[in-house]
């Protein structure tokens, strides 16, 4: 690959990075539940994942939306 598509495609990831990945993390990183919960929803639309995560596991259950997968990432 040549070194000028290489860097465009750097600065690339580090612009999406900055713009949506970092948000997310910060937020997964910390004690708010419900912080977690909503960098999860949009980190899901995003990367338009959401579909993939049936609701049938957290709100079929009457509880909130990617509960499951926070309550799994904290094991």
């Amino acid at each position: 690959m040549p070194k000028a598509e290489f860097k465009y495609h750097a600065l690339r990831y580090l612009n999406l990075w900055v713009s949506q990945d970092r948000t997310c993390c910060e937020a997964l990183a910390g004690t708010d539940d419900s912080e977690k919960l909503r960098a999860l929803a949009k980190a899901a639309a995003f990367y338009r994942i959401a579909r993939n995560l049936r609701t049938r596991y957290d709100t079929g259950k009457q509880l909130p939306r990617y509960c499951p997968v926070l309550r799994s990432s904290m094991l």
